[in-house]
């Protein structure tokens, strides 16, 4: 049994266990080192567990990886363990993010519903509009305008708002039960207006329909309308004050057409659609503004004229 005793070994101060039958067990030391203490545990220690040291000599047994880390942190850290602190984020001073977070928080509450709050590479901070209810809005920009997509019971709207701080909105809206779409400065008062009338036709309208009742809605191009399909044309509605008409030759020789649409820059074309009583040379005169216009025939003609009126520039 005494060779269960640890027996010192002079040469290198090492201490050693025999096993009973074979084998030995060496707790050695460096050859230079400083002096301590170690108390060993007074029982022992439950499976899987380690042998802590309390820092004054002293071990106990503790579960494997429980023990808290100590000493001087480092990396993004700060301070020392168990307490250190956060020192940069990303390679930003997490002091200066803390700075921009108070200062924006102290203009802005940082909670206000439907926000979201963005960081540039400078550490500061903005505020934008997100509601996934109905409406995504990103803004407001330096002049308060702000850019927005909203659905609403009929369609869709795309568009920007607050242009120039004036509170105008200019937005496209796609109508999809019609379907439709409008290019439209505020609600219910369109620019442009195109409509598919299910017939293979697609309707523009400067204006909401019905409303070209006032001044010139004008569509320029700066180059050429082409009709590049076969059969395609120009068509262009009649009716009264249009644009272009049948009218049917008096006896009188002069036959006043009424059209508030006429101009003094109206250039009017005429020509017979139906010969009748005597045909002869006609001729347009006697135009008043926003009134009428005559044609001149003779008192034998009775044909049905066919005349349009374009505008010049």
């Amino acid at each position: 049994m005494s060779n269960q005793f640890p027996s010192l070994n002079p040469l290198v101060n090492n201490v050693i266990w025999s096993g009973f039958t074979s084998g030995t067990v060496l707790l050695g030391v460096p050859s230079v080192i400083a002096s301590y203490e170690l108390y060993w545990p007074a029982a022992q220690g439950a499976a899987t567990t380690v042998l802590q040291n309390d820092g004054t000599g002293h071990l106990s047994w503790a579960a494997a990886g429980s023990t808290a880390p100590t000493g001087p942190a480092g990396g993004d850290l700060s301070g020392t363990y168990p307490n250190p602190l956060v020192a940069s984020v990303g390679g930003s001073s997490a002091a200066s993010i803390n700075t921009a977070v108070v200062g924006f928080g102290a203009a802005t509450s940082l909670d206000i519903p439907n926000t979201i709050v963005l960081r540039d590479g400078s550490g500061n901070f903005a505020a934008n509009e997100i509601d996934l209810a109905n409406e995504l809005r990103v803004g407001p920009g330096s002049g308060g305008e702000s850019a927005f997509m909203r659905v609403t019971g009929t369609g869709v709207d795309i568009g920007f708002s607050d242009l120039g701080g004036g509170g105008d909105k200019l937005y496209f809206h796609v109508n999809y039960t019609e379907p439709t779409l409008s290019l439209k400065n505020a609600p219910g008062d369109p620019l442009v207006f195109f409509d598919d009338v299910g017939s293979g036709k697609v309707n523009f309208y400067p204006g909401a329909p019905g409303s070209n009742t006032g001044p010139w809605h004008n569509v320029s191009a700066n180059t050429a309308v082409q009709m590049t399909q076969p059969g395609a044309g120009l068509q262009i509605k009649e009716g009264s004050n249009a644009r272009m008409g049948l009218t049917t030759l008096l006896t009188t020789g002069t036959t006043t057409v009424l059209n508030t649409s006429v101009t003094a820059n109206t250039r009017i074309f005429i020509t017979s659609n139906a010969d009748g009583g005597t045909p002869s040379p006609l001729r347009v005169t006697n135009i008043i503004p926003s009134t009428s216009f005559d044609i001149m025939s003779t008192a034998s003609d009775t044909s049905i004229v066919a005349w349009l009126l374009i505008e010049a520039l």
